[in-house]
C-alpha cells in the first residue's frame, strides 16, 4: 500500500501549471531550480530530517540526459540498516523517474528520495527530530517556498527564438 504524501500533488500539480505556461524552458532552468531545492532543504527549516544521514543520500534528480544521485549509505550498530537494500532501492527510483521522464518530450525533472521510509519520515508530526530544525513536510515546504523563484529561473532561462 501506497502512503499519499499529504499536499503533495497539488504542490507539483500547481507548479507544473505555472512551468507549463513557460515556452521553451530548458533543462538547464530545472536543473538549477532542483539545486535550489535541495540547498533549501538543508539550510531553511524544515530541514531533512538526519539519523543515519542515509535519507539525505537518497536525494536523486533525473532527466533525459541521466541521472544525479550520490549515495552514501551507511550501515551503523545501533540500528539495522541493510546498504544493500537501500542502494537496490535507490537504483529502483531512478529507473521509475527515467521512465517518466523518458515519454516526455519538453524538458522533464524529477526529484526525490529513494529511502524507503522517506514517504513516513516526511509526513510524520509526531517524532522528534534528532536534528534541530528539521521536521516534517521538508520537500514539499522546500518547493512551495522556492515556487516564484523556480519560475522566475525557469523564465530567464528559456530559449528565446
Amino acid at each position: 500500500m501506497a502512503m499519499e504524501i499529504r499536499g503533495m500533488k497539488e504542490v507539483i500539480s500547481n507548479l507544473n501549471k505555472e512551468l507549463d505556461l513557460i515556452d521553451n524552458k530548458t533543462l538547464r532552468g530545472l536543473i538549477r531550480s532542483a539545486i535550489i531545492i535541495r540547498r533549501d532543504m538543508e539550510k531553511t527549516p524544515p530541514l531533512i530530517p538526519v539519523d543515519t544521514g542515509n535519507l539525505r543520500a537518497s536525494f536523486f534528480t533525473v532527466t533525459k540526459k541521466g541521472s544525479v544521485s550520490s549515495p552514501n549509505f551507511r550501515s551503523t550498530k545501533d540500528k539495522k540498516v541493510n546498504v544493500g537494500e537501500m542502494s537496490a532501492n535507490h537504483s529502483k527510483a531512478i529507473s521509475e523517474a527515467s521512465s517518466q521522464v523518458n515519454t516526455k518530450k519538453e524538458p522533464t525533472l524529477v526529484l526525490g528520495f529513494s529511502a524507503k521510509y522517506a514517504t513516513k519520515v516526511h509526513e510524520d508530526t509526531e517524532s522528534h527530530r534528532k536534528k534541530e530544525g528539521s521536521g516534517p513536510f521538508f520537500l514539499s515546504q522546500a518547493l512551495q517556498r522556492n515556487r516564484k523563484r523556480i519560475i522566475d529561473l525557469v523564465r530567464r532561462e528559456a530559449k528565446i527564438k
